[in-house]
């Protein structure tokens, strides 16, 4: 998956973090609002050179981080910036959209 993203600031990293849940439509019977999320993938990316220019941050969900998705699931997808000690100061702005590529 892609992340991508800008900032203001110029130094220090950001560190992002992606879960999914997959949820099977006539098949799973627990409510939507309360499906668990499977373990969360972090991944640090440092701040583009320039001011304002976009970053690209690229997150690889794997294994039991799927949550058992296969076709014709409805997979949600929940993006977090995580706090650590070399964070960027700042606001880290996502753009509207990510880029989903399936292996």
């Amino acid at each position: 998956m892609l992340i991508y993203w800008y900032a203001a600031a110029i130094t220090d990293a950001v560190n992002w973090e992606a879960a999914i849940a997959a949820y099977t439509v006539g098949t799973d019977t627990g409510s939507v609002e309360t499906k668990a999320f499977a373990a969360a993938i972090s991944v640090q990316t440092n701040a583009n050179a320039n001011a304002k220019a976009a970053s690209l941050t690229t997150i690889t969900i794997s294994g039991a981080s799927l949550d058992s998705a296969a076709a014709d699931d409805v997979v949600m997808l929940r993006i977090t910036r995580i706090a650590a000690s070399a964070e960027m100061a700042g606001s880290a702005l996502l753009w509207p959209f990510v880029r989903v590529v399936w292996a």
